[in-house]
């Protein structure tokens, strides 16, 4: 069973920190960001982290095969985050289906 795991982050400058977020994560994994949608991607050895911007919200959704992989990948995406944004306390809040 596939298990969706959703982010999201409230924030003024969601652009901003999921290009940061892409760029910074991308470097060992590969990924891409589109300035003009305000959308792009991060591919993990696992899965595939999908990001997308729409006013002052940020969504991450990822797919893991497992609960343990999901909690992982929602620690490792939320701990990058949390820190490019520490000024501004960023936070983020998770939910699966």
């Amino acid at each position: 069973m596939t298990i969706t795991s959703t982010g999201t982050c409230a924030t003024s400058r969601a652009a901003r920190y999921s290009k940061q977020l892409v760029s910074h994560m991308s470097r060992r994994h590969g990924g891409e960001w589109d300035s003009e949608a305000d959308r792009g991607y991060i591919l993990f050895p696992i899965t595939r982290a999908n990001l997308k911007c729409a006013d002052d919200m940020m969504t991450i959704t990822v797919e893991a095969e497992d609960e343990e992989t999901a909690t992982f990948l929602e620690d490792v995406i939320e701990r990058h985050l949390v820190k490019f944004g520490a000024k501004d306390n960023l936070t983020m809040e998770w939910t699966r289906s």
